[in-house]
């Protein structure tokens, strides 16, 4: 899709802004929220350090790894952390072909 963005008029152009915006901060605590759950199985003393600065597709991929041998995770409640792992990176992953057109 081909846009000629010199075209868009003030209201079309702060229409984009606002929604990229929020779009940008949903995705921020997302990111945030997922830092913490990170963190919530191992409660490790570097668990936070390691979780801070690392971006949504290594947290999903990190989380998924222990969450299927992990004593502390039930058998019912592994395919809904599984899927919401999955959902994250794909909602992460579509924010970043928005705002950076990057897939």
């Amino acid at each position: 899709m081909t846009t000629d963005w010199a075209q868009d008029t003030f209201n079309q152009w702060l229409e984009r802004h606002l929604a990229l915006g929020i779009v940008a901060s949903y995705s921020a605590r997302m990111e945030a929220r997922l830092r913490e759950a990170s963190c919530a199985p191992d409660r490790g003393a570097l668990a936070s350090t390691v979780a801070a600065g690392q971006a949504v597709g290594w947290l999903t991929e990190y989380r998924k790894a222990p969450t299927s041998p992990n004593p502390k995770v039930t058998d019912k409640a592994r395919p809904p952390i599984l899927t919401a792992l999955t959902d994250c990176r794909q909602a992460y992953e579509a924010r970043n072909d928005m705002i950076h057109c990057v897939s």
